[in-house]
């Protein structure tokens, strides 16, 4: 356990760590611009939602989908690095670990044969990539969102991108699941499933079916609807508090 007056050394670090993650030029025209990552976020929820690969391809339908996952990943990671005005040399070597783990993706589907054991397969068709690259993404405009220090279009963009992204981060976490323990409900569910129920648990709407079978999956989904009722928490008061702050100084000029 760190001693008392540690602490304070502990959260200067954290800062000047994320003062060299994060170093916006003023007059990038690609700062706080959330409007194409916003619609990104929206076409994929809704192609998850309207679009069950399994009945397209079949046996290769698990690998295609992961595939065109992380790739849509990876778009969405390099528009937040931009618009969340990451350094340049963090956002390369960002860019540069997601282009080889595109990469990685692609070998291991050619490689991983039926000779592979069970658990090898299991870790394979689970979309570990698209899970990581979603939080990142939410994880950096999150905190792009808190250094915002007065109301634009683009902080509400950011908000709502913000919202979007929790049921997509966690949409992949239960495919995670569902491919390394076997079964994530009680009963098979289509992948289509799978994206309407992680809506519908960070709105807290619940219709009540389909429910996770696993002590991991109950847990990933209180979390969930955790982590969305935290977020408005959170938004809202942020929104508020600049609001108030921009009106209070408009009086004072007065």
């Amino acid at each position: 356990m760190p001693e008392p007056h540690r602490f304070p050394d502990m959260m200067l670090g954290m800062r000047r760590l994320a003062g060299s993650v994060f170093d916006p030029d003023p007059q990038s025209r690609y700062l706080d611009r959330f409007g194409w990552l916003l619609l990104l976020t929206y076409l994929t929820i809704a192609g998850q939602m309207l679009v069950n690969i399994e009945d397209q391809f079949g046996q290769f339908s698990q690998e295609l989908g992961n595939l065109v996952a992380q790739v849509v990943g990876t778009a969405m990671l390099v528009l937040a690095l931009y618009a969340c005005g990451v350094a340049r040399r963090w956002r390369r070597g960002l860019i540069i670990v997601a282009t080889i783990g595109l990469v990685g993706r692609v070998l291991a589907i050619a490689v991983t044969g039926e000779a592979a054991s069970e658990l090898a397969r299991d870790a394979r068709l689970a979309p570990w990539g698209p899970l990581i690259l979603m939080t990142l993404t939410f994880l950096f405009v999150c905190y792009r969102l808190t250094r915002h220090r007065r109301i634009t279009s683009a902080t509400l963009l950011g908000a709502i991108t913000g919202y979007l992204l929790i049921p997509l981060v966690f949409y992949y976490a239960f495919l995670a699941v569902d491919a390394v323990q076997g079964s994530f409900f009680n009963e098979v569910q289509a992948g289509t499933d799978f994206m309407f129920f992680s809506l519908t648990t960070v709105t807290t709407l619940g219709y009540g079916k389909p429910t996770p079978a696993t002590d991991v999956g109950q847990l990933l989904a209180t979390t969930e609807a955790l982590i969305g009722q935290l977020y408005l928490v959170v938004v809202v008061a942020l929104i508020v508090g600049l609001m108030a702050s921009n009106w209070g100084g408009r009086d004072d000029r007065d």
